[in-house]
């Protein structure tokens, strides 16, 4: 249980203005002026066999490692 010296600094802060808690997607920008990274999140997907063998194939010959070449390949299919 917070002690009233908390609840008061909690409720000060509130009335300035200050964020106590933040929304998802919601950032603030940092000292350096630049906003955070945006939350990852996992995905895990169940391939066939054979579909996972091309895929790994084709992410040696393109040189990147898997995440980088995913991402690419659903972001091209995204539009985004």
């Amino acid at each position: 249980m917070a002690t009233r010296d908390t609840k008061d600094r909690l409720r000060a802060a509130r009335a300035n203005g200050s964020p106590t808690k933040r929304r998802a997607g919601e950032g603030t920008a940092g000292a350096d002026g630049k906003l955070p990274v945006e939350k990852k999140v996992r995905v895990t997907v169940d391939l066939p066999e054979s579909m996972h063998r091309a895929l790994r194939h084709r992410i040696a010959d393109e040189g990147v490692d898997a995440q980088t070449f995913i991402r690419r390949l659903l972001a091209r299919s995204l539009g985004t």
